[in-house]
């Protein structure tokens, strides 16, 4: 008797369990919408184009992404999280930004970080200058939202 009493309480743990799957980890949603944000400054008349992508179990989702000042001071841009950013079924487990020119804080060309956290970049002219060195352009962050469920 007290193996199976033991038996049917697994089992009912076990049902719970796939109903309390938390939506940002593949939960009952047919979609996820997943905001990203930018802020550049730099020199006047600033663009800064890259390429976010996202990773989910399903694969890599990218899109276009950019900033851009015309007078050079701060801007932030976001999108409008439907388009262009709408993840297929499963949410995403990570995100990067690359964009030519631009690094991370440890000089590395992949700006990645944790879903909902500003990460600070720092992008350079892609030519010499006349000093023989790249000239900083554009310094800034990047923040993707945690994936929401539609």
């Amino acid at each position: 008797m007290m193996k199976k009493l033991i038996s049917i309480t697994l089992i009912a743990a076990a049902a719970l369990m796939t109903v309390a799957i938390p939506s940002a980890h593949g939960g009952p949603y047919s979609s996820y919408n997943t905001t990203w944000r930018i802020t550049c400054a730099g020199v006047p008349g600033l663009n800064i184009l890259g390429q976010l992508d996202l990773t989910t179990r399903q694969g890599v989702l990218s899109v276009p992404t950019g900033c851009s000042s015309i007078d050079g001071t701060i801007l932030t841009d976001t999108d409008t999280g439907t388009n262009p950013v709408n993840t297929p079924v499963v949410a995403p487990s990570s995100w990067t930004w690359t964009s030519p020119g631009c690094f991370n804080l440890h000089h590395k060309p992949i700006i990645s970080g944790k879903f909902g956290q500003w990460v600070p970049y720092n992008c350079f002219s892609t030519v010499l200058n006349s000093s023989g060195f790249y000239d900083l352009i554009s310094v800034g962050s990047v923040m993707v939202s945690k994936p929401v469920g539609q």
